[in-house]
């Protein structure tokens, strides 16, 4: 029996073995002419014909050819996406986000950006998934040969491979929070007669569209300032979905890089996030215990957290939307592979949905009590799960709420 795929997955971490940090353990580079791709870009961007309209990228790399057939990606963002930031509403073009395929190879799928001249995205071929991104994300030696690397899925080392619990925040943790989330204080608000009859109609109208669009789930996601160092540029966090504010702004709650994971997810709790089913804060901190995301898990009656909790007042005092999570990009001093921020960004969503917190190793997932159908499609990046969200991109973390 002759496994090609597999064959060559084998082979490319037997021969080879070179490291990229602790989560990657083989990779290579990549040194296609950058200013080449960046003028097929923009002349894709500008095309007027269908065949023009498509961006073709070639190289060589772990033992096969790479020959990209890219079209730009019109799905991913609403025509009416804008980006607000600190001070204005900008329209943004989001033309540097490309789909495609390896040329020849049947059920081949690839996605990402094209951001000065270099590709960063994932590749999906029959042997297993490829990965590439900007070299310097990970070395920040500026003579390199090569711009970018690339390694596959295979190559990736998980971040719970240290524990059953890595990743997660420990069992103290969730137990503060559930018990946290039984002291929400219900609130009834009295509407006037009068007032009443003349919404009535509205509030209809209103109901009547919500109930049109059961089948959409509006997720608002933030990153901080640090997430925005770490990527560098606007578009490069788009190209990952998302954004940031100026860590010297007095009213932007995530200005302070020393914050506990606790009080991350809490600073996102605080805002009002009523119009959204979740609201995620992403951002690049090495949160104590090596945890990599946490959010509200959704709770039975009785209890408040999870998916379209609204604000309400708890005993703290406070008011507070648990319809939260946030994620980071950082664990141990090492920045993790996109995978691991997709998986741990569905396994979060799993708790919002209610999956609960349970102490029990289940391989190939940080932390254990992912949703089933969730684990699939991070499996799938991503990049494929949040075409299906309509997705409400904030660029400032300033005067919110």
């Amino acid at each position: 029996l002759f496994l090609p795929g597999r064959l060559e997955k084998l082979s490319s971490w037997s021969q080879y073995g070179n490291p990229l940090n602790k989560y990657i353990r083989h990779y290579e580079g990549l040194s296609y002419n950058v200013d080449s791709l960046h003028q097929k870009h923009q002349r894709a961007k500008r095309a007027v014909s269908h065949e023009d309209q498509f961006l073709r990228l070639d190289f060589h790399a772990h033992g096969r050819h790479f020959n990209l057939r890219m079209k730009r990606d019109t799905s991913l963002f609403s025509d009416e996406f804008k980006v607000e930031t600190s001070n204005k509403v900008l329209d943004y073009d989001t033309s540097h986000i490309y789909t495609g395929h390896i040329y020849g190879e049947e059920g081949s799928f690839s996605h990402g950006s094209v951001i000065d001249g270099r590709f960063e995205g994932f590749i999906q071929t029959r042997g297993g998934t490829f990965y590439v991104e900007p070299a310097e994300r990970y070395i920040k030696d500026r003579t390199l040969p090569f711009h970018s690397v690339i390694y596959h899925e295979d190559d990736i080392n998980y971040p719970h491979k240290y524990g059953p619990q890595g990743g997660c925040a420990d069992h103290s943790v969730f137990e503060r929070m559930r018990k946290y989330q039984m002291t929400g204080v219900e609130e009834v608000t009295q509407i006037p007669q009068e007032e009443h009859a003349a919404n009535g109609p509205e509030l209809l109208r209103k109901k009547r569209t919500t109930s049109a669009e059961k089948n959409t789930c509006q997720l608002y996601i933030q990153t901080d300032h640090l997430f925005f160092k770490y990527y560098g540029t606007r578009e490069a966090v788009i190209a990952q979905i998302n954004t940031t504010a100026d860590e010297k702004d007095p009213t932007n709650p995530f200005r302070f890089p020393n914050i506990g994971v606790e009080k991350f997810l809490e600073l996102n709790s605080e805002q009002n996030h009523d119009d959204y089913c979740l609201a995620y804060v992403f951002t690049d901190r090495d949160f104590d215990d090596g945890v990599l995301g946490l959010a509200w898990v959704g709770a039975p009656s009785g209890s408040s957290g999870g998916i379209c909790e609204k604000s309400k007042l708890y005993s703290d005092g406070k008011k507070k939307s648990l319809n939260t999570g946030i994620i980071t990009v950082q664990n141990y001093g090492s920045h993790v592979p996109p995978k691991v921020s997709h998986i741990t960004f569905a396994h979060e969503v799993g708790h919002n949905f209610g999956s609960p917190v349970k102490y029990y190793y289940v391989p190939h997932v940080p932390c254990s009590s992912l949703l089933h159908f969730l684990h699939l499609q991070a499996n799938l990046a991503l990049d494929k799960l949040l075409p299906q969200i309509e997705i409400n991109i904030f660029f400032s973390t300033a005067n919110q709420g």
